[in-house]
């Protein structure tokens, strides 16, 4: 199924976190574009993304343990720490 316009935009901002696990990315669109509608990221260092700890989300390895732990972290903040 494929997700455009309106109904993409509405799928990033109803989503609690966002979570693209890349073992190989140039740049890491999918998770700027959900950054951009206010939905804490989680990503991996594979995106080149480097500095993206400073504000919008967490970055990780693409490994099972570390995205376990990063998407309990986002369960538990509150709607202001989002």
């Amino acid at each position: 199924m494929k997700f455009v316009g309106r109904k993409k935009w509405w799928l990033y901002r109803n989503a609690w976190p966002f979570c693209c696990a890349s073992r190989l990315e140039a740049i890491g669109l999918a998770n700027s574009k959900a950054a951009a509608a206010g939905v804490p990221v989680i990503t991996t260092y594979e995106t080149g993304l480097f500095d993206w700890e400073k504000g919008s989300g967490i970055l990780v390895h693409p490994q099972v343990e570390q995205l376990e732990a990063a998407l309990e972290q986002v369960f538990y903040w509150s709607d202001g720490e989002r």
